[in-house]
């Protein structure tokens, strides 16, 4: 079961312990980049993070990224396009994100 999301109600959907999630990026050219990241979703509805140098060479060329915060019910799947992002002196970045679709989405059973 699919719940769409309106992105106003975004921050009354991101579970309380939301501080945590894993971002996919993807040149799309391989398989998509899994990174378990803190988040932070702004008072302007866009999502602050950071990145390390693999998922920031997979941004570079596609800059669309999904968040996924897991649940056992309904886990909560934001689709978004990286808008911004400020190198550090390690290599690492702070991302901007701009959620553009979200979704509560239900596990499926074996």
């Amino acid at each position: 079961m699919t719940i769409p999301v309106p992105l106003e109600n975004l921050p009354e959907q991101v579970p309380p312990d939301g501080s945590y999630a894993f971002i996919t990026a993807s040149d799309g050219t391989s398989h998509p980049r899994v990174t378990h990241v803190a988040v932070r979703l702004l008072p302007d509805g866009n999502i602050r993070t950071s990145l390390g140098r693999s998922a920031l060479r997979e941004i570079a060329t596609n800059k669309n990224v999904t968040i996924l915060w897991p649940h056992e019910e309904l886990s909560l799947i934001v689709d978004g396009v990286v808008e911004d992002c400020t190198l550090k002196d390690n290599g690492t970045g702070c991302v901007l994100i701009r959620p553009v679709r979200a979704v509560k989405h239900q596990r499926r059973e074996i």
